[in-house]
């Protein structure tokens, strides 16, 4: 219907994370279920309190670079059984 997409709400497991050398930016690639998205925040901090394998929720924008379909994150925070499961209600 010619609607572009604002914002995105992504629940998913981190498969990586990184932070460049220069420390102008960090990333985590999520993986939701059906594909793996890539998570780049310019702020190399961000993704600091998150490990391998932590499952997350993360709002922000949907970006493209070079070909490279991304999210902006706005906030992510780390999720847990009891709080998913209580969305699932």
């Amino acid at each position: 219907d010619g609607r572009r997409l604002q914002r995105v709400w992504i629940t998913g497991t981190i498969l990586s994370k990184y932070a460049s050398q220069d420390k102008n930016f960090s990333s985590i690639t999520i993986d939701d279920g059906t594909a793996n998205i890539r998570v780049k925040a310019f702020d190399s901090n961000f993704f600091d309190k998150y490990q391998e394998a932590d499952k997350i929720e993360v709002v922000g924008k949907l970006k493209k670079y070079n070909d490279e379909v991304y999210i902006n994150p706005d906030s992510a925070w780390k999720i847990n059984s009891e709080s998913s499961a209580l969305r699932e209600c």
